[in-house]
């Protein structure tokens, strides 16, 4: 019997450096070219030392500006950037200014990993939203930024050949309170409030179709939406879940919720790991909780080194939320708290 392939490890992702301008450059007119030439009507472009040059200029500007290159055997195979809007000049709005990928690690996950790593920092740079350009007709890319989350919001250029996407970020960022000294909650949906894995129907729980298209309803308990309600009088609640936006749709109006904050994962599929970089960025310095029921070692690791106080529930799927999470969260939101200004808080333990 064939057994598939084991998956490919994730690319290694750093700040890029003036030293990767030649890679970033080849991978720069490669894509160029593969992607756009027939599109725009130009012959290929070919890597320069000027381009080299101006790559390194790129490379080397400083924040809010920022670069990042992937690796795969130590050898770059892809890159991103991002900064405030230069089209419109805007230094609220901010841009994904360029990604590109090795033609030969295309659809092997790196621009995916690359455009999600971009995002959350175009989060937590503080722009309301953020653009991209592309060319019109080049649907591959289209169809990707898409997937991401971008939508195509009417603006054009260059005589109609480029386009421009936008997504929103604030409704992605958890708002800092100085006065609040409340300690972030961040709430998984399956297998959390959506038991998983059980025979026959869980007792309190009534089955909801919200996916037409899944063979699998929701299960939903009212007991959960008096327990998230009184868990918010004690923690600022964030959804930390792959159903995205979703969360707030379906699920918000059920449970008698306010929209909560909503952390940016990657499109769905992902590996339950890649939840860690994604929660760090987002939640910062700030004390929090987390409930979720594939806690991965990865996030174990980051709950027991941060310097901030923290507390990682994995909860049983076949079972969900219980009363007994509820009161040891409860519990542990009156052990700390803190008193924030801006991204410097100062931790205060009762």
């Amino acid at each position: 019997m064939e057994h598939p392939p084991p998956p490919e490890p994730s690319p290694i992702i750093r700040s890029a450096a003036t030293a990767d301008a030649e890679a970033v450059t080849r991978i720069y007119i490669d894509s160029w070219n593969a992607g756009f030439g027939e599109l725009i009507d130009q012959s290929d472009r070919i890597v320069t030392s000027e381009l080299v040059e101006r790559w390194r200029r790129d490379l080397a500007e400083p924040a809010p500006h920022r670069w990042w290159v992937a690796e795969r055997a130590g050898e770059i195979v892809g890159f991103v950037g991002i900064g405030p809007s230069r089209d419109p000049v805007d230094a609220k709005l901010g841009e994904l200014d360029t990604i590109a990928i090795d033609l030969s690690y295309w659809r092997r996950g790196i621009g995916k990993a690359l455009a999600s790593l971009a995002f959350r920092h175009l989060v937590a740079d503080g722009y309301d939203e953020a653009i991209v350009w592309t060319v019109e007709g080049y649907q591959q890319g289209i169809a990707f930024y898409e997937a991401m989350g971008w939508k195509r919001d009417g603006g054009v250029r260059d005589n109609g050949r480029q386009v421009r996407l936008r997504r929103p970020l604030s409704i992605f960022r958890l708002p800092l309170s100085v006065t609040s000294t409340r300690p972030v909650l961040l709430v998984d949906v399956d297998g959390v409030l959506n038991p998983i894995g059980f025979d026959g129907t869980p007792k309190g729980f009534d089955a909801h179709h919200f996916f037409p298209e899944d063979d699998y309803p929701v299960y939903l308990s009212e007991a959960h939406g008096w327990w998230l309600r009184e868990l918010s009088d004690h923690f600022e609640m964030v959804w930390a879940t792959g159903w995205g936006e979703d969360a707030n749709r379906l699920l918000a109006p059920f449970f008698g919720l306010p929209a909560w904050p909503t952390i940016p994962f990657p499109p769905i599929p992902f590996e339950p790991a890649e939840k860690v970089p994604a929660i760090d960025l987002f939640v910062g310095d700030r004390p929090c909780a987390w409930i979720e029921d594939n806690m991965t070692p990865e996030a174990l690791d980051w709950g027991a080194r941060r310097s901030a106080p923290a507390l990682t529930i994995n909860v049983e799927p076949s079972v969900g939320l219980t009363r007994e999470i509820v009161d040891q969260l409860l519990e542990w939101a009156d052990t700390a708290s803190y008193r924030g200004s801006g991204n410097v808080l100062d931790f205060l333990q009762k």
